[in-house]
């Protein structure tokens, strides 16, 4: 995760990651599926993030070796009062997360999980925490 914008009542939240390619080969028809949603912090132990089967992908791309790319995430609601005042008493935060899927260079198909809450604003940047739930890899 990169940065957040929009954590306001009546606004539209905006996430930006970058998707990076650490290995040694191109990655080919790189796609992510992401959401959010405010989230009890500290993080419940039975933590369940829902399947993104019915999230939109984005399109595909292909990362050379050691090359990244930005993606972003813009909700399709504007936050409300109602919401904001739910996360406010449940000590929640928002959290994002989602899959990244690509075909390797031997034509198998990976995946990477992600979860990330987001920590607010330190020293002028954005910080995010890792989810112990949602982060795997194939």
């Amino acid at each position: 995760m990169e940065q957040v914008e929009s954590i306001a009542v009546g606004q539209h939240p905006f996430f930006t990651f970058v998707i990076r390619n650490f290995g040694t080969t191109p990655a080919y028809r790189v796609q992510h599926q992401t959401t959010w949603s405010f989230v009890s912090f500290p993080e419940p132990r039975e933590l369940i993030l829902p399947k993104l089967t019915s999230y939109p992908k984005s399109p595909e791309i292909s990362l050379a070796p050691k090359v990244e790319s930005s993606a972003q995430l813009v909700a399709a609601n504007a936050l409300t009062q109602e919401q904001w005042d739910n996360a406010t008493r449940a000590n929640a935060k928002p959290l994002v997360w989602g899959t990244i899927h690509y075909q390797d260079a031997f034509r198998g198909w990976r995946f990477t999980d992600f979860a990330f809450y987001y920590a607010g604003r330190m020293d002028g940047k954005d910080r995010f925490i890792m989810a112990n739930t949602g982060n795997d890899a194939n």
